[in-house]
């Protein structure tokens, strides 16, 4: 039996971040990213403290200024570090705090379920989750420090709670969770070592730049999300995402609660722990239970460490610190293999969807970059998956920070549904036009009759099409895709139009196919 448990929580760790990084490959800048890269720029008060979605994000705003001056919009891996070695570290000291109470190697297994917990996978893959990650690791870090009960370990917990405060609202239930483990140990003079300075700092900020986010309309709606939410955060810990225990999960966990509470098994910490799961669920319901999206990722991260590190705090009196034999330990170890493995399905399920609408919105940049010539700086190039993203934003951005050079034989190399996107956006933005025109005589020079369903090459000039009579024909677009779009299409029926192709300086031709009717004459204009 392996005689060092930090031996194997390094090999842990080190498996978790092989996992995580293979999983999140190919991923790039994505949604609420393009909040701090295009309207953040600069260095300014405002620019620094503003609020996003209500949170104080200094840290993960300081973080990417850092390395958009740096590095700029290439090398996106280095974005995703930051939020790993966050994820690394929460792990890390979820571990430290078991061992104080479980001991080394019954700690290995709350360390593990938080380094495989796949369910959080928009938390592990998505550089921009720095801000919630961060937030859940200086809050571990501040609980580790309170357990010291010195002097210097209570400003080391006050710097990680305001590094905590600093990075999101996740913060905030670490606040409750040191006041009320302190106070119910009637330890006034740490409650103002170790609370004062943060909580003093950011109610500034509040009052300077917060946004009332909670509504109080959802107030009803507290108890029903919060058990939602306990539930997905069970799912997830145990690997079984939509499985249907989460219910199961949850009300196995409100007994053991009361088990211990009725047993005197009740410490301080877990008074805090307890306060503030308490606190990150109702807040959470308060702000969002209008959204509808209890079981969301990002929420099962931590509502995840929270119930972990409580579970420990009442299993302690009641767990041998020496370790578990050598039979339990192949048990323990097989169980946590299987919940790894569950976990890092929904992992790569969950990074393989945000991939999917990232290289859509990547594709599309690529192809903007392309066109030459004016486009109204204040156009969304796609409003679903990137609403923060304007022409202008984009590319003072592209300008200012360097992105990768765009090329037609670059868009030719790209999977094919990325190739279709960029189609989609020349479409939208450059896109061939149609216009009605007089119906060319019969026998006209430079034109010929064609089957419904002909491709054909789309020149500089353009193409008459004229429909036979009382028949539609329904024309659409290529370039670099494999496949013609269905949409925008352009209908010829009565009479006849001319198509003629976007002027957006590509040299990549667009091809044409027209369906619908046979019998259509289709002549060079």
């Amino acid at each position: 039996m392996i005689k060092r448990p930090a031996f194997v929580l390094g090999v842990i760790l080190a498996l978790a971040a092989l996992s995580i990084t293979q999983a999140s490959h190919g991923l790039t800048f994505y949604y609420d990213e393009w909040d701090f890269i295009i309207r953040r720029r600069g260095i300014s008060a405002d620019s620094l403290l503003g609020p996003h979605n209500g949170h104080l994000s200094l840290i993960p705003v300081l973080f990417y200024k850092t390395l958009l001056a740096t590095i700029g919009l290439s090398h996106y891996w280095v974005y995703k570090l930051g939020g790993l070695i966050a994820h690394l570290l929460a792990a890390t000291f979820v571990y430290l705090q078991a061992q104080r109470r479980i001991g080394p190697w019954w700690a290995l297994v709350p360390a593990t379920l938080v380094a495989f917990l796949g369910a959080a996978w928009e938390d592990l893959v998505w550089a921009f989750q720095i801000g919630f990650v961060g937030s859940i690791a200086a809050g571990l870090v501040m609980l580790w420090a309170l357990d010291r009960d010195t002097r210097r370990s209570d400003l080391i917990a006050a710097a990680a709670l305001l590094v905590a405060l600093a990075c999101s609202s996740q913060g905030i239930p670490f606040v409750v969770v040191a006041l009320a483990e302190l106070a119910v140990q009637r330890q006034w003079a740490r409650i103002a070592r170790t609370l004062v300075a943060p909580v003093g700092l950011y109610a500034v900020w509040y009052l300077a730049y917060g946004e009332g986010d909670l509504r109080w309309s959802n107030l009803d709606a507290v108890p029903a999300y919060s058990f939602q939410m306990l539930s997905a955060a069970g799912e997830g810990v145990v690997g079984l995402t939509g499985a249907g225990a989460g219910p199961v999960v949850a009300a196995l966990a409100v007994i053991a609660l009361l088990a211990a509470a009725v047993r005197g098994a009740w410490t301080a910490r877990a008074s805090g722990l307890l306060a503030g799961l308490a606190a990150l669920l109702a807040l959470t319901a308060l702000a969002r239970a209008q959204y509808g999206e209890p079981d969301a990722s990002r929420y099962i991260y931590p509502v995840a460490v929270f119930g972990l590190l409580l579970l420990v705090e009442l299993l302690a009196s009641r767990v041998t610190v020496t370790g578990p034999t050598q039979r339990a330990a192949a048990v323990v170890a097989a169980a946590l293999l299987v919940v790894a493995l569950g976990g890092r399905h929904q992992l790569v399920a969950g990074a393989g969807g945000l991939r999917g609408n990232q290289q859509t919105v990547s594709a599309e940049l690529a192809a903007l970059r392309l066109i030459h010539g004016a486009i109204p700086p204040d156009y969304q190039p796609d409003p679903n998956l990137a609403p923060q993203l304007t022409v202008g934003g984009y590319l003072g951005a592209a300008k200012d920070f360097g992105t990768e050079q765009a090329s037609a034989d670059g868009l030719r190399r790209l999977s094919p549904s990325r190739r279709a996107a960029a189609d989609g956006l020349l479409l939208r933005v450059r896109g061939p036009q149609a216009s009605p025109v007089k119906v060319p005589a019969p026998g006209a020079s430079r034109c010929r009759v064609i089957a419904a369903g002909a491709v054909l090459p789309l020149p500089d000039r353009g193409l008459t099409i004229a429909t036979p009579k009382g028949r539609v024909a329904q024309v659409r677009y290529r370039r670099f895709a494999d496949t013609f779009a269905d949409q925008p299409a352009t209908s010829v029926g009565a009479g006849a139009s001319v198509v003629t192709p976007g002027i957006d300086g590509i040299a990549v031709p667009w091809q044409i196919r027209v369906d619908g009717a046979d019998g259509v004459r289709v002549c060079v204009s």
